[in-house]
Protein backbone atom coordinates (compact mmCIF):
# COMPACT_ATOMS: atom_id res chain seq x y z
CA UNK A 1 0.00 0.00 0.00
CA UNK A 2 1.15 3.45 -1.14
CA UNK A 3 -0.12 7.26 -1.19
CA UNK A 4 1.64 10.40 -2.11
CA UNK A 5 0.84 12.80 0.45
CA UNK A 6 2.84 16.03 -0.99
CA UNK A 7 6.01 17.40 0.05
CA UNK A 8 9.00 15.27 1.06
CA UNK A 9 8.79 13.33 4.25
CA UNK A 10 12.41 12.43 5.82
CA UNK A 11 10.97 10.27 9.59
CA UNK A 12 8.41 8.80 10.72
CA UNK A 13 7.32 7.55 14.33
CA UNK A 14 5.10 5.40 16.19
CA UNK A 15 1.88 7.12 17.66
CA UNK A 16 -0.22 4.31 18.64
CA UNK A 17 -3.34 3.92 16.95
CA UNK A 18 -1.47 5.66 14.07
CA UNK A 19 1.90 7.24 12.81
CA UNK A 20 3.75 10.41 13.25
CA UNK A 21 5.16 11.51 9.95
CA UNK A 22 7.59 15.01 9.02
CA UNK A 23 8.90 16.91 6.25
CA UNK A 24 9.14 19.26 3.90
CA UNK A 25 11.31 21.59 1.18
CA UNK A 26 13.01 23.45 4.04
CA UNK A 27 13.21 27.39 3.37
CA UNK A 28 10.16 29.58 2.10
CA UNK A 29 11.86 30.40 -0.61
CA UNK A 30 11.18 26.65 -2.21
CA UNK A 31 7.46 27.29 -1.59
CA UNK A 32 6.93 23.81 -0.19
CA UNK A 33 5.34 22.96 2.69
CA UNK A 34 6.81 22.24 5.91
CA UNK A 35 4.53 19.31 8.25
CA UNK A 36 4.12 17.20 10.53
CA UNK A 37 1.47 15.12 9.88
CA UNK A 38 -0.80 12.55 11.29
CA UNK A 39 -1.52 9.79 9.37
CA UNK A 40 -3.39 6.06 9.99
CA UNK A 41 -2.10 3.32 8.15
CA UNK A 42 -3.65 -0.14 7.50
CA UNK A 43 -3.71 -2.74 4.42
CA UNK A 44 -6.90 -1.05 2.84
CA UNK A 45 -5.67 2.54 2.54
CA UNK A 46 -3.65 5.42 4.10
CA UNK A 47 -5.14 8.61 5.61
CA UNK A 48 -3.55 11.96 6.67
CA UNK A 49 -6.00 12.87 9.93
CA UNK A 50 -4.13 16.08 10.58
CA UNK A 51 -1.35 18.75 9.30
CA UNK A 52 0.35 20.31 11.00
CA UNK A 53 2.83 23.22 9.42
CA UNK A 54 5.58 24.20 10.58
CA UNK A 55 8.73 27.09 9.91
CA UNK A 56 11.21 24.60 8.41
CA UNK A 57 11.51 21.34 7.46
CA UNK A 58 11.70 18.34 9.63
CA UNK A 59 14.53 16.08 9.14
CA UNK A 60 13.56 14.17 12.35
CA UNK A 61 10.61 13.44 15.08
CA UNK A 62 10.01 11.14 17.94
CA UNK A 63 7.24 10.54 20.81
CA UNK A 64 8.17 10.17 24.02
CA UNK A 65 7.38 7.13 25.98
CA UNK A 66 4.11 8.59 27.34
CA UNK A 67 2.84 9.31 23.42
CA UNK A 68 2.44 12.64 25.62
CA UNK A 69 4.02 14.76 23.15
CA UNK A 70 5.96 14.66 20.02
CA UNK A 71 9.74 16.36 19.39
CA UNK A 72 10.68 17.28 16.15
CA UNK A 73 14.07 18.43 14.35
CA UNK A 74 12.87 21.64 12.88
CA UNK A 75 15.91 23.50 11.12
CA UNK A 76 17.88 24.80 14.31
CA UNK A 77 14.80 23.86 16.46
CA UNK A 78 13.86 21.46 19.22
CA UNK A 79 10.09 22.04 18.84
CA UNK A 80 7.80 19.85 21.15
CA UNK A 81 3.64 19.82 20.14
CA UNK A 82 1.82 18.05 22.58
CA UNK A 83 -0.56 15.16 21.87
CA UNK A 84 -4.24 15.69 23.36
CA UNK A 85 -7.25 13.37 22.04
CA UNK A 86 -4.56 11.86 19.72
CA UNK A 87 -3.98 14.77 17.77
CA UNK A 88 -1.33 16.83 17.68
CA UNK A 89 -1.39 20.53 19.40
CA UNK A 90 -0.39 24.02 19.11
CA UNK A 91 3.50 24.35 19.10
CA UNK A 92 4.16 24.48 23.15
CA UNK A 93 8.08 24.57 23.60
CA UNK A 94 10.85 25.65 21.13
CA UNK A 95 14.63 25.72 21.68
CA UNK A 96 17.22 27.21 20.01
CA UNK A 97 20.45 24.70 18.84
CA UNK A 98 23.77 25.81 17.73
CA UNK A 99 23.48 24.00 14.43
CA UNK A 100 20.84 22.42 12.01
CA UNK A 101 19.28 19.46 13.28
CA UNK A 102 20.37 16.36 11.57
CA UNK A 103 18.51 13.19 13.85
CA UNK A 104 17.43 12.32 17.49
CA UNK A 105 16.20 10.33 19.66
CA UNK A 106 15.17 9.87 23.10
CA UNK A 107 15.53 6.65 25.66
CA UNK A 108 13.31 3.91 26.86
CA UNK A 109 11.66 6.46 30.11
CA UNK A 110 11.86 9.38 28.25
CA UNK A 111 14.32 11.29 30.56
CA UNK A 112 16.29 12.23 28.43
CA UNK A 113 16.65 13.10 24.29
CA UNK A 114 20.09 13.08 22.10
CA UNK A 115 19.87 15.56 19.19
CA UNK A 116 22.57 15.09 16.33
CA UNK A 117 23.91 18.22 14.53
CA UNK A 118 25.06 18.70 11.47
CA UNK A 119 28.21 19.72 12.54
CA UNK A 120 29.07 16.56 14.50
CA UNK A 121 28.13 17.44 17.62
CA UNK A 122 25.74 15.28 20.20
CA UNK A 123 23.34 17.66 22.41
CA UNK A 124 21.69 15.77 25.62
CA UNK A 125 18.23 17.23 27.21
CA UNK A 126 16.58 16.32 30.07
CA UNK A 127 12.49 15.48 30.24
CA UNK A 128 12.00 19.66 30.05
CA UNK A 129 14.04 19.77 27.15
CA UNK A 130 16.61 22.00 29.02
CA UNK A 131 20.16 21.66 28.29
CA UNK A 132 21.97 19.43 30.19
CA UNK A 133 25.17 18.74 28.17
CA UNK A 134 26.99 17.71 24.74
CA UNK A 135 29.66 15.14 23.82
CA UNK A 136 31.45 16.88 20.88
CA UNK A 137 33.75 14.52 18.71
CA UNK A 138 36.86 17.14 18.34
CA UNK A 139 38.22 15.85 14.60
CA UNK A 140 35.27 15.55 13.32
CA UNK A 141 32.53 17.90 11.40
CA UNK A 142 30.52 15.72 9.68
CA UNK A 143 26.89 14.76 10.28
CA UNK A 144 25.24 12.49 13.07
CA UNK A 145 23.14 10.24 11.26
CA UNK A 146 22.04 7.65 13.89
CA UNK A 147 21.90 7.88 17.71
CA UNK A 148 20.84 4.79 20.03
CA UNK A 149 20.48 4.79 24.05
CA UNK A 150 21.54 1.67 25.73
CA UNK A 151 18.46 -0.21 27.28
CA UNK A 152 19.78 0.00 30.67
CA UNK A 153 23.18 1.99 30.48
CA UNK A 154 23.91 5.49 30.31
CA UNK A 155 25.32 5.25 27.23
CA UNK A 156 24.81 6.48 24.11
CA UNK A 157 25.88 5.22 20.40
CA UNK A 158 26.36 7.56 17.62
CA UNK A 159 27.37 7.63 13.98
CA UNK A 160 28.94 10.17 11.68
CA UNK A 161 28.15 8.67 8.24
CA UNK A 162 31.80 8.11 7.95
CA UNK A 163 33.62 4.65 9.02
CA UNK A 164 33.59 5.18 12.63
CA UNK A 165 31.04 5.34 15.85
CA UNK A 166 31.49 7.17 19.05
CA UNK A 167 30.12 6.02 22.18
CA UNK A 168 29.74 8.19 25.14
CA UNK A 169 28.94 7.87 29.20
CA UNK A 170 26.02 10.35 29.58
CA UNK A 171 27.19 10.79 32.56
CA UNK A 172 30.26 12.23 31.92
CA UNK A 173 31.52 15.23 29.43
CA UNK A 174 35.20 14.01 30.09
CA UNK A 175 36.97 12.29 27.05
CA UNK A 176 38.00 9.37 28.94
CA UNK A 177 34.10 8.52 29.03
CA UNK A 178 34.18 8.76 24.84
CA UNK A 179 35.42 5.59 22.79
CA UNK A 180 35.09 4.81 19.26
CA UNK A 181 34.20 2.16 16.73
CA UNK A 182 35.57 1.56 13.75
CA UNK A 183 34.96 -0.46 10.29
CA UNK A 184 36.07 -0.54 6.62
CA UNK A 185 32.98 0.91 5.49
CA UNK A 186 30.26 3.79 6.69
CA UNK A 187 28.17 3.56 9.73
CA UNK A 188 24.58 4.04 8.13
CA UNK A 189 22.56 3.57 11.38
CA UNK A 190 23.53 2.12 14.86
CA UNK A 191 20.42 0.01 17.26
CA UNK A 192 21.41 -0.96 20.65
CA UNK A 193 19.25 -4.57 21.55
CA UNK A 194 18.13 -5.77 24.45
CA UNK A 195 20.61 -8.49 25.10
CA UNK A 196 23.09 -5.43 24.98
CA UNK A 197 25.01 -6.10 21.83
CA UNK A 198 25.13 -3.62 19.65
CA UNK A 199 24.07 -3.86 15.75
CA UNK A 200 25.25 -1.23 12.70
CA UNK A 201 24.13 -1.23 9.64
CA UNK A 202 27.08 -0.63 7.07
CA UNK A 203 26.34 0.80 3.07
CA UNK A 204 28.15 2.46 0.30
CA UNK A 205 27.39 2.58 -3.45
CA UNK A 206 29.14 -0.86 -5.31
CA UNK A 207 29.74 -2.25 -1.53
CA UNK A 208 27.48 -4.88 -0.36
CA UNK A 209 25.09 -3.54 2.72
CA UNK A 210 26.38 -5.84 5.79
CA UNK A 211 24.91 -5.59 9.22
CA UNK A 212 27.13 -6.09 11.94
CA UNK A 213 26.67 -7.19 15.56
CA UNK A 214 28.88 -6.16 18.47
CA UNK A 215 29.24 -7.84 21.39
CA UNK A 216 30.25 -5.82 24.90
CA UNK A 217 34.16 -6.31 25.64
CA UNK A 218 36.37 -5.86 28.88
CA UNK A 219 35.29 -2.50 30.61
CA UNK A 220 39.62 -2.18 30.16
CA UNK A 221 39.64 -2.80 26.73
CA UNK A 222 39.90 0.35 24.12
CA UNK A 223 37.43 -0.68 22.62
CA UNK A 224 33.97 -1.01 24.14
CA UNK A 225 32.77 -3.54 21.74
CA UNK A 226 34.04 -6.37 19.69
CA UNK A 227 32.54 -7.58 16.64
CA UNK A 228 30.76 -10.88 16.58
CA UNK A 229 29.28 -11.44 13.65
CA UNK A 230 28.74 -9.90 9.90
CA UNK A 231 25.94 -10.75 7.34
CA UNK A 232 25.77 -9.59 3.88
CA UNK A 233 22.20 -8.78 3.29
CA UNK A 234 21.29 -6.87 0.01
CA UNK A 235 23.66 -5.13 -3.15
CA UNK A 236 21.63 -2.19 -3.06
CA UNK A 237 22.38 1.20 -1.05
CA UNK A 238 20.82 1.08 2.48
CA UNK A 239 19.64 4.82 3.75
CA UNK A 240 18.06 3.91 7.20
CA UNK A 241 16.65 1.15 9.41
CA UNK A 242 14.17 0.63 12.29
CA UNK A 243 14.18 -2.50 15.08
CA UNK A 244 10.54 -3.66 15.99
CA UNK A 245 9.38 -3.00 19.86
CA UNK A 246 10.20 -6.40 20.79
CA UNK A 247 13.75 -6.65 19.10
CA UNK A 248 12.52 -9.59 16.74
CA UNK A 249 13.01 -8.10 13.51
CA UNK A 250 14.90 -5.12 11.55
CA UNK A 251 13.67 -3.17 8.85
CA UNK A 252 15.93 -1.38 6.21
CA UNK A 253 14.80 1.25 3.77
CA UNK A 254 17.02 1.52 0.34
CA UNK A 255 18.33 3.97 -1.97
CA UNK A 256 15.67 2.83 -4.55
CA UNK A 257 12.57 2.55 -2.25
CA UNK A 258 12.65 -1.08 -1.43
CA UNK A 259 11.57 -2.46 2.27
CA UNK A 260 13.68 -5.41 3.47
CA UNK A 261 12.58 -6.61 6.62
CA UNK A 262 14.89 -9.28 8.33
CA UNK A 263 14.66 -11.73 11.33
CA UNK A 264 17.02 -10.69 13.40
CA UNK A 265 17.37 -13.84 15.59
CA UNK A 266 19.34 -15.19 12.35
CA UNK A 267 19.23 -11.98 9.81
CA UNK A 268 17.23 -14.01 7.31
CA UNK A 269 14.44 -12.14 4.50
CA UNK A 270 10.99 -11.91 6.27
CA UNK A 271 9.62 -10.16 3.20
CA UNK A 272 11.06 -7.63 0.92
CA UNK A 273 9.37 -5.11 -1.56
CA UNK A 274 10.05 -1.84 -4.06
CA UNK A 275 7.28 -0.04 -2.80
CA UNK A 276 8.87 3.56 -3.11
CA UNK A 277 9.79 5.88 -6.40
CA UNK A 278 12.50 6.80 -4.88
CA UNK A 279 14.70 6.96 -1.19
CA UNK A 280 12.86 5.60 1.76
CA UNK A 281 14.05 8.10 4.35
CA UNK A 282 12.16 7.12 7.16
CA UNK A 283 10.87 3.71 8.91
CA UNK A 284 8.90 2.99 12.24
CA UNK A 285 7.47 -0.34 13.36
CA UNK A 286 3.30 -0.13 14.64
CA UNK A 287 2.42 -1.43 18.14
CA UNK A 288 4.28 -5.30 18.61
CA UNK A 289 2.08 -7.82 17.55
CA UNK A 290 2.17 -11.62 19.61
CA UNK A 291 2.99 -12.81 15.81
CA UNK A 292 6.35 -11.13 14.30
CA UNK A 293 5.00 -12.26 10.73
CA UNK A 294 2.33 -9.27 11.04
CA UNK A 295 4.15 -7.04 12.48
CA UNK A 296 3.15 -3.48 10.63
CA UNK A 297 5.76 -1.19 9.33
CA UNK A 298 5.64 2.22 8.01
CA UNK A 299 7.77 3.84 5.47
CA UNK A 300 8.14 7.16 4.00
CA UNK A 301 10.64 8.96 0.99
CA UNK A 302 11.86 11.95 -0.47
CA UNK A 303 8.83 11.84 -3.06
CA UNK A 304 6.39 12.29 -0.49
CA UNK A 305 5.11 9.00 -0.05
CA UNK A 306 3.88 7.02 3.06
CA UNK A 307 4.06 3.45 2.53
CA UNK A 308 2.49 0.82 4.30
CA UNK A 309 4.03 -3.14 4.94
CA UNK A 310 2.65 -6.00 6.57
CA UNK A 311 5.63 -8.03 7.74
CA UNK A 312 4.96 -11.25 6.99
CA UNK A 313 6.53 -14.22 4.44
CA UNK A 314 5.64 -13.69 0.64
CA UNK A 315 2.56 -15.88 -0.17
CA UNK A 316 2.32 -18.57 -2.75
CA UNK A 317 1.06 -17.48 -6.13
CA UNK A 318 -1.45 -19.35 -8.12
CA UNK A 319 1.40 -20.36 -11.19
CA UNK A 320 3.57 -21.30 -8.15
CA UNK A 321 1.01 -23.62 -6.76
CA UNK A 322 0.39 -25.07 -10.28
CA UNK A 323 4.03 -25.82 -10.98
CA UNK A 324 4.32 -27.68 -7.70
CA UNK A 325 1.20 -29.50 -8.30
CA UNK A 326 2.51 -30.75 -11.90
CA UNK A 327 6.41 -31.80 -10.08
CA UNK A 328 4.11 -33.74 -7.27
CA UNK A 329 2.13 -35.54 -10.36
CA UNK A 330 4.99 -36.35 -12.58
CA UNK A 331 6.63 -37.64 -10.07
CA UNK A 332 4.19 -39.65 -9.24
CA UNK A 333 3.73 -41.06 -12.85
CA UNK A 334 7.58 -41.63 -12.96
CA UNK A 335 7.60 -43.51 -10.05
CA UNK A 336 4.21 -45.64 -9.81
CA UNK A 337 2.83 -45.76 -13.82
CA UNK A 338 5.93 -45.41 -16.26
Amino acid sequence: MLTKVGPPLYCAANGGKYMIVGGGGGSSKTGVQNVVLRVKCDERKIDVLQNREVVDAVHALKLLPSHKDVVCAVGDELQVFPIKDQKIGQLHKSTKIPDRISSLEINSTGDLIAVGLENGQLHLFDASYSSIGKVVVEDVKASVKSISFHPTQPVVAFSHGRSFLTIANTNSASKDAVKRLTYKTAFRSCHFLANSHLLTVHSEPKQPTEVVIWTPSNASAAKPYELKSLTRVTKDVVVSSAVSHDGRLLALGTNEGAVIVLVLKDLSILCQEKLHPWMITGLAFAETHLDHTKQQLVSVSAAGTVGFTLCRPPSITLTQLLIFIALVLLTYLYLFVW
